[in-house]
């Protein structure tokens, strides 16, 4: 604004006029900061540190809004205590608005009477303010905090995160500040040598790649052809060709099909690649350390969860009559378990990472897995596998077979049902069982966990029948049944359909092996698992080899949902390491203490299926031998070239050789050239090039790999051996 304020000689004079003097000064700065600086809602100062557990000290700053400048020329101290959490966290938000305030009172004389020249004093603000305030604003407690709505004149400066006890962090807001000439200046000169010392190179590059495009045009070197042989070799392995269908052949030994087991001397373990032999192991089982440990709550099934209680999650109120269970046909009725996972995790020297990082991730379904770099190699994958298999098959039932669906609004862990029997009869035990749905309708195919309740543990209507089951896990969103099977003459409390309009009432007959209801519902009380702690340590039995362990194997039957996390730990000097940590064995101890870490919340965690024989422990040999079956030619060659791929290769502490040998074995024929190539980018396998020119036509042969290893070397994997005669 170019606005300003012209006074003359004998002029009346009016206070808009001086008023003026500063409303026009004010606009004009506010117009050149709104155009030349900023129109945004931007901040400068506002540091915001910790004063107490549950108070911050917000510093001087100045808050730029439509080119309006606010300040706040003092400190201020915020209490957070109504901002804390109960159980998990919290962001609180520091922001600054702008207020125009009248401050700066003070007495000034009023002229009352023009006469006589009267005045009257009268207490008056004599300053009007740009103020910058402080607010606070906190969001919604969450183990996955957010931050709260920002009110629309406001500008975040700071984010508070909040625990049950305190304040946990502090970080200024940097999106809202407003960078200096300075900075942006210092950024312009760093862009401008950028584009100095990089423009010429670019400029050059097309010519650059014309000229290599004319060298290269037309060129088929011997060393592609080979590499199309090793392909079309690999892709015959692939096929399953056999080695004597043309002069080329490849194994990825992923079985012994082109293997010789039968010859002595032979030294190697093959584990998707031909690794080290074991020189010490032991096979333990996957156990409590101590059996009564307080902290898990443990099945007869001998699964394990955290320590929890059953909390009721879903129920039927409002009794309207009850069903006689010796209404319906006697018939057979088989419960199956339903197929759950075996995850596996391998930790240590021993496994052929690059088999699985580069070929079998591409070739077999189901795989997962994680890998690592850097010295000690670890990955797990899960596959599914029958874990168990229950059967019930009898002709002996009393006609009860009834079964209600239900939705899980929730994920969690079925742990008891309470079921209300109006009248017992004088036998019949009462087995329930939890399955899946197919459709809709109860699937005894999918059973997920069952239970008995003797005759004379049943009780009476109002009095509720607890059935009390080996936790099983529940998804959020996917319908479900518990399916009633007894031979005695009892009778089931119902309400009515409209009372519960999430499931439906199924009993069996010969028509339709589950026959729906919808004018019923079955009266029940269904509980899930209430966990004591987010967070459980379990000790596991320790493993132990004479000598010392370099490598933990674990096959573990686990559920672990989607939001929790189970890992295990070693423990070694005294200290606890994830598996994903790497190198925590190299100095081989003898005895290594394990536990299993569940994470999750109070409704929902991992769990551990205990078993025999579930981890080895072991440490690698220092020599591996192995021979190929006999290869036989069509047309006797007398060069040969064997390409062996080696991951986790040291050419300082490891060796590889391959030999051609006779069907026996024997009479060894060493490579007249040895070359040692770079197999991928990343430097983690090389590929040994053996090149043999023997003078005289051969037809048959076997290939012979020796490997050796020092003390302190890792063991290496070989992944892939290829072979060409020509």
């Amino acid at each position: 604004m170019s606005k300003t304020v012209i006074f003359r000689d004998r002029q009346e004079t009016q206070a808009a006029d001086f008023n003026n003097l500063g409303l026009y000064q004010q606009a004009a700065l506010d117009a050149v900061v709104a155009d030349a600086v900023t129109d945004d809602r931007r901040y400068t100062g506002f540091a915001t540190t910790q004063e107490t557990a549950t108070s911050v000290r917000v510093g001087v700053g100045r808050l730029y809004q439509a080119g309006a400048v606010y300040e706040a020329l003092s400190d201020s101290v915020s209490n957070l205590a109504n901002h804390l959490p109960l159980a998990n966290r919290r962001y609180v938000a520091v922001t600054v608005f702008g207020q125009t305030i009248e401050t700066e009172t003070e007495p000034r004389d009023f002229l009352i009477d023009l006469t006589t020249g009267e005045t009257e004093p009268q207490a008056v603000p004599m300053l009007s303010l740009r103020q910058a305030q402080i607010a606070i604003s906190g969001g919604v407690e969450s183990v996955d905090p957010q931050l709260p709505a920002i009110a629309d004149n406001a500008c975040l400066v700071a984010v508070v995160l909040m625990g049950t006890t305190g304040i946990i962090s502090i970080e200024a807001y940097g999106p809202n500040a407003l960078p200096s000439v300075e900075k942006n200046s210092a950024d312009i000169a760093d862009l401008k040598a950028f584009q100095t010392a990089t423009e010429p190179k670019v400029s050059s590059l097309t010519s650059e790649l014309a000229a290599l495009n004319v060298k290269t045009s037309g060129k088929a070197e011997l060393s592609a052809v080979f590499d199309i042989i090793r392909d079309i070799a690999r892709v015959k392995d692939k096929l399953g060709l056999p080695a004597n269908y043309s002069a080329y052949s490849s194994d990825f030994f992923q079985d012994t099909s082109q293997l010789d087991t039968a010859l002595s001397g032979l030294t190697y373990k093959l584990q998707d690649g031909i690794l080290f032999p074991d020189a010490a192991n032991g096979t333990f089982p996957l156990a409590l350390f101590n059996p009564y440990d307080a902290n898990v709550t443990r099945s007869a099934t001998d699964l394990v969860l955290p320590k929890y209680t059953s909390a009721s999650v879903l129920k039927t109120e409002g009794y309207a009559g009850d069903i006689s269970a010796s209404q319906y046909q006697v018939q057979t009725n088989t419960l199956t378990a339903k197929t759950s996972y075996v995850y596996y995790y391998r930790y240590g020297w021993a496994w052929n990472w690059y088999n699985y990082y580069y070929h079998y991730r591409w070739d077999l379904a189901d795989y997962y897995y994680y890998h690592y770099y850097d010295g000690y190699y670890g990955y797990w994958y899960a596959q599914p596998v029958t874990t168990y298999v229950n059967t019930v098959s009898t002709t002996s039932y009393n006609g009860s077979l009834l079964a209600q669906t239900f939705l899980a609004t929730r994920a969690g862990w079925v742990t008891q049902l309470d079921l209300f029997l109006t009248k017992v009869g004088a036998n019949g035990d009462v087995t329930v069982a939890i399955c899946e749905t197919t459709d809709g309708k109860p699937n005894l195919k999918q059973t997920l966990t069952r239970v008995t309740v003797a005759q004379a543990a049943l009780k009476k209507y109002p009095t509720a029948t607890p059935f009390q089951f080996p936790a099983a896990f529940l998804e959020a969103g996917k319908r479900y049944a518990f399916v009633i099977i007894t031979q005695g003459d009892h009778y089931v409390a119902r309400v009515d359909a409209n009372k519960f309009t999430q499931g439906t009432l199924f009993y069996g007959s010969d028509g339709d092996y589950f026959q729906g209801d919808l004018t019923k519902d079955l009266m029940f009380n269904l509980y899930m698992a209430k966990f004591a702690a987010p967070r459980t340590e379990v000790m596991l039995q320790n493993v132990s080899v004479a000598g010392g362990i370099t490598d933990i194997e674990i096959a573990a039957q686990q559920v672990v949902p989607d939001g929790t996390q189970l890992t295990y730990e070693i423990q070694v000097a005294g200290n606890w390491y994830p598996l994903s940590e790497l190198e925590k064995l190299a100095t081989k101890p003898d005895i290594v203490p394990l536990r299993a870490v569940f994470l999750g919340t109070n409704d929902l965690a991992p769990a551990i299926q205990l078993g025999a024989n579930a981890i080895t422990a072991s440490r690698p040999a220092l020599a591996v031998t192995t021979y190929s079956a006999l290869r036989t030619l069509a047309v006797g060659e007398q060069d040969f070239r064997i390409d062996v791929v080696a991951a986790n290769y040291d050419a300082a502490k490891n060796t590889l050789i391959a030999q051609l040998v006779d069907n026996a074995g024997a009479n060894p024929v060493t490579a007249s050239l040895v070359e040692t190539l770079e197999e991928n980018a990343d430097g983690n396998a090389v590929r040994k090039r053996f090149t043999f020119n023997l003078g005289s036509p051969r037809t048959t042969y076997k290939i012979k790999l020796t490997g050796t290893r020092t003390s302190d070397g890792p063991p290496f994997a070989i992944t892939e051996c290829t072979d060409i005669a020509y």
